[in-house]
């Protein structure tokens, strides 16, 4: 990209002297590059990075140009690895909103005012989280993450025997109320803590079993233990003879309805829920209707008197 150079001519001694200046822009907030940007030029180009200061698009062009616009403080989004990512989340939070929104016909905004719907909410983002990280129905990440490998001499060994893992987790890893408190309803149930791996081949997580040829044994012990001066709520461990990218998941308390119940109660907190929207809305209507009406009755006092 071509820069602007500032030229300043100063008169000195009869001479003119030619002071040439130029640079880096200044950086940018925000800098998407490695994406598809779809422009309204004369040709309609397809352009790669977007550079953003503010509220304004400073720089629309190629990955190479848009590194100019990045210092450190900058926040940089590489569209080709978090596309999906963004369009999961987007997924996510439609999911959440927008059914809800249009059976009760209320804004975005109106459905914070609720707390019932608040629950409902939570409870389908939670379900599409579950879909989006490839999660076993019930299952909720911890969000710890752990990419075990073997490294001797600067190569990763991949051939072994077989290997004994153990994952090591704190009390507020479970605590997803963050309350300060283990154990509340919606934290995580320590006793069903599990793991995931990361098959490459299928790009999916994978839950670990004993079932993978690949699995000795694994468990998970609860016990508080103390390890080089950390204390630690328990760890999970694996016995394996493969190594990979491992997560920590686990099945939220609940109260325990069985399915029945949860049908019935759901149905019950709906029609309440339902019920309550449709008498507030009345209630607005009815009120701003008894406004008109004053009004009018004070503007025909008023003419009246004239």
């Amino acid at each position: 990209m071509r820069y602007f150079k500032r030229i300043f001519c100063v008169a000195l001694t009869g001479l003119s002297v030619v002071f040439v200046t130029c640079g880096k822009p200044r950086p940018a907030d925000l800098v998407l590059h490695r994406g598809k940007v779809a422009t309204v030029d004369e040709s309609f180009s397809i352009q790669e990075a977007v550079a953003v200061r503010g509220d304004k698009i400073v720089f629309v062009g190629s990955n190479e140009e848009v590194q100019d616009f990045i210092y450190p403080n900058t926040t940089v989004i590489d569209c080709d690895e978090k596309l999906e990512e963004l369009l999961w989340k987007k997924a996510i939070v439609n999911a959440a909103i927008n059914p809800l929104s249009a059976l009760l016909e209320l804004s975005n905004g109106e459905l914070l005012e609720y707390e019932f719907v608040k629950v409902l909410m939570t409870a389908i983002a939670r379900e599409a989280m579950t879909v989006a990280n490839g999660l076993e129905e019930g299952d909720t990440s911890i969000g710890r993450y752990i990419d075990v490998s073997i490294t001797i001499s600067g190569t990763t060994q991949d051939v072994f025997e077989s290997a004994l893992i153990m994952f090591y987790y704190r009390a507020n890893d479970l605590d997803l109320t963050a309350n300060g408190v283990q154990g509340d309803i919606g934290d995580i149930n320590e006793t069903t803590l599990c793991l995931y791996h990361f098959d490459e081949i299928h790009e999916e997580w994978v839950k670990v079993t004993t079932d993978l040829n690949w699995v000795i044994g694994m468990g998970v012990n609860t016990t508080d233990i103390n390890v080089f001066g950390e204390n630690y709520a328990g760890y999970i461990w694996i016995q394996t003879t493969e190594l990979s990218l491992f997560a920590i998941a686990g099945q939220t308390i609940h109260i325990g309805f069985g399915l029945i119940d949860n049908v019935i109660l759901i149905a019950i907190l709906g029609t309440i829920g339902i019920v309550t929207v449709v008498f507030v809305r009345r209630w607005r209507r009815q009120r701003v209707r008894k406004m008109h009406t004053d009004i009018i009755s004070s503007l025909q006092g008023f003419l009246g008197g004239i």
